[in-house]
């Protein structure tokens, strides 16, 4: 089946431009299936370093124990515990795209705009997967357990992902890990051995005794982990994102009725269109994103390095 090509004059109308690019960029974009969003009027967000866990605030006398609960009996009053928390602002990533009337007029423009479009969406996408996993693995609190298996030469998945599990919710804890994050060559290995014991699995995400285990390919560059555990029930933080409704149709069509712009994507980018005024006057899109992690829940993540 043969690609479709949009047309270069269709690609160009900043609606269009903006819509094409997420539909691109949002599969792209590995940790929003387990973190909700939410845009900043501000681009400044707090973000904690620290939460205690339920039994520590228990032990500690903050919190205390519940009561039978009857028809008489009175509820427990909770004293919600300070959190320590830092201020975060948002890290902007982008693109400048400039183009000619004359290129317009050129047979090829259709394919080369949306080529164009297409690796400025990888780019984009890798660019913020990158920005994420250094913010969530700074503030994950929970480390791999000690004795898992070398996966580089002796595999044992099944059995790490037990030790994984147990690590990650200890008794006191409420988080469960449902989603594993590794890197593409870490991957390959656990396609390897599931491929001989003859078990099923697909190139993007392999499901290890209730654990999925997602290739997010080189997200991970510049950093020694290589590996990140979530919980999709209880997510860890919160991608904070700057989207200005006047340099995006999606966030001001959310900002007028959110009801019907729920089939929309997510409002992630941000797109400015304009003329320049020396000759020859080319046309100029900026493209960028501004984006950040609030984290949460520090214990609801996991970071550490696999062999």
């Amino acid at each position: 089946m043969s690609i479709q090509t949009l047309s270069a004059d269709f690609l160009l109308r900043k609606h269009n431009t903006e819509l094409y690019l997420m539909k691109l960029i949002e599969p792209k974009l590995y940790f929003l299936n387990v973190m909700p969003t939410a845009n900043s009027d501000t681009g400044e967000f707090p973000t904690v370093l620290k939460e205690p866990t339920a039994a520590e605030d228990t032990a500690n006398g903050v919190m205390s124990e519940p009561l039978d609960t009857s028809e008489l009996s009175e509820l427990t009053e909770i004293e919600i515990s300070p959190l320590n928390a830092v201020l975060g602002k948002t890290s902007a990533v982008g693109y400048k795209f400039k183009y000619s009337q004359k290129f317009l007029n050129r047979s090829d423009s259709d394919a080369r705009v949306q080529n164009a479009f297409s690796k400025i969406a990888a780019g984009m996408a890798q660019k913020i997967n990158v920005l994420l996993a250094q913010d969530i693995v700074t503030a994950a609190s929970v480390a791999l357990p000690a004795g898992l298996s070398a996966w580089s030469t002796a595999i044992d998945p099944r059995k790490d992902a037990i030790s994984m599990r147990h690590q990650f919710s200890p008794a006191d804890s409420p988080f469960t890990l449902t989603d594993a994050y590794i890197n593409d060559t870490l991957y390959k290995e656990l396609e390897t051995y599931y491929m001989s014991m003859d078990w099923p699995f697909n190139s993007d995400a392999i499901d290890v005794d209730g654990t999925t285990f997602h290739n997010v390919k080189n997200s991970f560059a510049g950093m020694s982990d290589n590996f990140l555990g979530l919980d999709s029930n209880i997510p860890a933080g919160i991608v904070e994102t700057y989207v200005d409704p006047d340099f995006s149709t999606i966030q001001s069509s959310i900002l007028q009725d959110p009801q019907k712009a729920i089939n929309l994507p997510p409002a992630l980018i941000n797109v400015n269109q304009y003329r320049e005024q020396e000759a020859p006057h080319n046309n100029v899109f900026e493209i960028w994103a501004e984006i950040g992690y609030s984290n949460q829940e520090p214990k609801g993540a996991m970071a550490g390095t696999l062999s």
